[in-house]
């Protein structure tokens, strides 16, 4: 354990202590300390722009957050006490079963009717009884003429479950005090530091084994008695690496935020209270549980990324073939989505593994609901599916580098 503690220390300094390294730790501390200056709206202020100019609202704060919070309770409250949500919801609590949903004829009805609009009277009328054999028939006459989408059914009843546990669990129906999370959480993975630690994969870590071919090294650590132990280590410095840098972000965010802000305080409400898109989030999870998760979710990402580089590093003889094979493999979810013939299923989680969204746009992915897959009998949550498959990549970056070290010490 201590020889290894040695090695990987030896491979950290060997890694930094270079120019180049230097120059990336200089940038990762400009990026920390201007992301503690960067500012995001806060629930106690309302910009809109109008013909190219900001308008400020100037009434006072509380007012200002008291109506926000307000618009966002209705839109829950409005959706969790509908006819239509309310139905297709006791549905599928009493199934648990989405074809049984689905099924229904008078739930369909309510679809068609949330979706495209109409009166509740017709719609109980058209739909609600009519026999088994009538409906299978209209049915399918809906799906034809593109009046029903069981993509968009399935999503409506899932979220209509979901908000009603929403509004259940509201303590508090005013607004309270949620400034430092609302910023702490804009800046957990600002697109600032999102292409910081991109950049920093592919210029330090798919370097990782190709700069040892490239200075003779490769063969004095291959024909080596520890060799298995070097090349280990830099799997090990990698995720190391990637997360220590990460959590000291977290650590200068959290630390400005509190001083600017003061201490974090209601982290146990709702964590829509400081979202924009809070209505499709999954569960009714609080404000600390959603951060848990955010930070969570970032730190799989960016280790997944920074392996990937350094998978091409080992995989590639030089510098420059390196990072060509990790720009190739982070953009083919991209390429693979313009791809005709792809199977709807597959291209639905594709789509949210578009390097851009990942890095740029998480708030719109962590903890939320993007609907389900059809698997013949089953269904899978789209989310769910989307980190199955990054956590799988990462498992599959460590295992070719380490088939591949095998192969390069059994040749030497």
């Amino acid at each position: 354990m201590r020889e290894q503690l040695e090695i990987l220390k030896a491979e950290f300094l060997k890694k930094f202590k270079t120019k180049l390294g230097i120059s990336m730790i200089l940038i990762f501390i400009l990026v920390s300390i201007g992301s503690a200056f960067l500012k995001s709206e806060l629930e106690t202020e309302s910009i809109r722009f109008e013909k190219g100019k900001e308008i400020v609202d100037t009434r006072e704060p509380n007012v200002i957050a008291n109506e926000k919070f307000s618009k966002k309770l209705k839109m829950l409250e409005g959706m969790s006490t509908s006819e239509e949500i309310n139905y297709i919801s006791s549905l599928h609590k009493k199934y648990k079963d989405y074809n049984k949903v689905f099924e229904d004829p008078l739930a369909v009805g309510y679809y068609v009717n949330l979706v495209y609009g109409g009166e509740i009277a017709e719609i109980k009328q058209e739909f609600g009884y009519k026999s088994a054999s009538n409906f299978r028939k209209e049915k399918k006459k809906a799906i034809r003429e593109g009046r029903f989408n069981i993509g968009e059914y399935n999503f409506l009843v899932d979220t209509g479950t979901m908000i009603k546990d929403k509004v259940d669990k509201v303590t508090f129906k005013e607004y309270k005090d949620v400034t430092f999370w609302k910023v702490f959480n804009h800046r957990i993975f600002h697109p600032l530091i999102a292409l910081f630690m991109l950049a920093f994969a592919a210029v330090i870590f798919s370097n990782i084994y190709t700069d040892e071919i490239v200075s003779g090294v490769d063969n004095l650590i291959l024909t080596s008695k520890n060799k298995y132990k070097v090349l280990n280590s830099k799997i090990i410095l990698t995720v190391l690496t990637t997360v220590g840098m990460y959590l000291l972000y977290l650590l200068i965010q959290f630390i400005a935020v509190w001083i600017v802000y003061g201490t974090s305080q209601n982290g146990n409400l709702q964590a829509f209270r400081i979202l924009d898109a809070g209505i499709f989030l999954k569960s009714a999870m609080t404000i600390q549980g959603y951060a848990v998760l955010k930070i969570g979710v970032c730190i799989l990402i960016l280790i997944t990324i920074s392996m990937l580089a350094a998978m091409s590093s080992f995989l590639t003889t030089n510098s420059l073939a390196s990072i060509g094979v990790f720009g190739t493999m982070i953009l083919i979810p991209k390429v693979a989505g313009y791809i005709k013939g792809v199977p709807s299923t597959v291209k639905a989680i594709l789509d949210n593994l578009v390097i851009d969204k990942l890095l740029f746009k998480i708030e719109a992915f962590v903890g939320m609901y993007l609907g389900r897959v059809n698997l013949g009998n089953s269904y899978l949550d789209i989310n769910n599916a989307v980190l199955f498959v990054i956590f799988t990549v990462f498992v599959l970056s460590i295992a070719i580098i380490k088939i591949k070290s095998r192969k390069l010490t059994v040749n030497k």
